[in-house]
């Protein structure tokens, strides 16, 4: 797909553009009642994290099984979507691997609701970027995401999240948004040495982290916590050890259903742990935080 997607984008749009309360583009079809504005915003938003994956995929070697035009994707606004979004840190949109669908919450775009714009405008545009890379990648590599830890999964979503205002920049730039919270933590444990900040542990981990039973502003904290960690070990690997980065991408990918999944899981997070001798956790948060140099 060329890099230009927002240009044949808007040719789309025009081409095809929307029946009812569906908007569509070249690959991406939303369907949730939004105006021409925002459609245009989220649809460009979706063709360009596309665009993005795909050179990612191309920059760390990484070859997938899906030609391009056959990725397609849809947006959901109904009730399914207010089912999907029960968990903490779910209260925007989610990917549903089962369906193949994003689901977004159907209240951000009811008639009467603040307008979409300033913030809440950001925070839609970046779990839209966040849900279609797990999406494209999902169509990519199609056993990835069933056998990939929940930290590596995310974390490469997350790369995909920001957009910086040098798009030459797009895709080496660290996520602002995960840096910010990233930097947040990094100062509160060193205050505080009771505060837990251990990326070996989110790194040896397979799950969520689990947010059972306390309160919905401690889990959106410890969730946000996770979330950077995670961007953090997949960005310092897309950076330093891209090589390594693909292998346990790969390695996931092709690992089948059924008992010999497991082991090979496990063998692949030792690779990419082999990628983090040493004080991993001092080392990629400083250079994540952009205290080491990059280049």
């Amino acid at each position: 797909m060329s890099s230009f997607a927002g240009l044949y984008l808007v040719a789309a749009f025009f081409l095809f553009g929307g029946s009812g309360d569906a908007h569509r583009s070249v690959h991406f079809e939303l369907s949730c009642g939004a105006d021409d504005r925002v459609a245009r915003i989220v649809l460009a938003d979706m063709e360009h994290t596309l665009d993005r994956v795909l050179r990612f995929c191309d920059r760390i070697g990484l070859k997938y099984e899906v030609g391009v035009d056959r990725i397609r994707g849809r947006v959901v606004c109904d009730e399914r979507a207010r089912s999907a979004l029960r968990q903490p840190g779910m209260q925007w949109g989610v990917y549903d691997t089962n369906s193949g669908n994003i689901y977004l919450d159907p209240s951000i775009f009811a008639p009467g609701e603040v307008a979409l714009s300033g913030p809440r405008l950001a925070a839609l545009r970046l779990t839209v970027r966040h849900e279609t890379a797990h999406l494209v990648l999902d169509r990519l590599l199609p056993r990835f995401g069933t056998n990939a830890p929940a930290w590596l999964a995310e974390g490469l979503a997350c790369l995909f999240e920001h957009v910086p205002e040098d798009e030459a920049d797009a895709d080496t730039l660290p996520n602002a948004f995960r840096q910010a919270d990233l930097r947040r933590l990094w100062s509160a444990s060193r205050r505080n040495p009771a505060i837990e900040f251990d990326i070996v542990r989110v790194l040896e981990s397979r799950d969520w982290p689990d947010v059972s039973g306390v309160s919905a502003s401690k889990a959106d904290k410890r969730l946000s916590a996770w979330y950077a960690s995670c961007w953090a070990i997949v960005y310092y690997l897309s950076e330093r050890e891209p090589a390594c980065l693909a292998d346990v991408v790969r390695m996931f990918n092709g690992a089948a259903e059924g008992a010999d999944s497991t082991a090979r899981a496990h063998e692949a997070l030792r690779g990419a742990a082999g990628c983090l001798n040493g004080d991993v956790s001092s080392r990629v948060v400083r250079f994540a935080l952009g205290v080491e140099a990059r280049h």
